[in-house]
């Protein structure tokens, strides 16, 4: 699931990269998934929503937001604080929403393809994190 592959990456990212180099992580802001599609998730699979990110409504209006996070450990990884996070909203743009359609349907099942056909939907927006630390090793 979701939160296997994430750890999995990182920990690869551990074992590679040099002592003190920088680990960079982007990914859905906590409470998110796919942003605008997480109501229709939580039709779908309420558990999904609950489990992997707490049920929060996207808001699109969402100003950037930086800060620090005073921690030594990044999904189970071993780094120097300050650990620096940027979170952001994201329209990612297909142009079509044929092809939206496609592409969220093969990740996320037809309900969601049938929201982006029913909508003729080409964007789909997100809030985003990016994560930069050192690794402590």
């Amino acid at each position: 699931m979701y939160g296997r592959g994430l750890e999995s990456t990182i920990e690869i990212a551990f074992r590679v990269l040099k002592p003190n180099g920088y680990l960079i992580d982007l990914g859905p802001a906590p409470g998110l998934i796919v942003g605008e599609l997480d109501s229709i998730l939580a039709e779908i699979d309420p558990a999904m929503i609950t489990e992997i990110a707490p049920a929060i409504p996207f808001d699109p209006s969402c100003p950037d937001a930086d800060f620090v996070i005073q921690d030594d450990i990044w999904n189970g990884v071993p780094v120097t604080p300050p650990i620096l996070a940027h979170d952001f909203n994201y329209v990612a743009d297909y142009g079509d929403y044929v092809e939206a359609a496609a592409i969220y349907g093969r990740l996320y099942g037809p309900k969601v393809k049938r929201y982006l056909l029913d909508q003729q939907k080409s964007t789909v927006a997100s809030r985003l994190r990016i994560v930069i630390s050192r690794l402590k090793k």
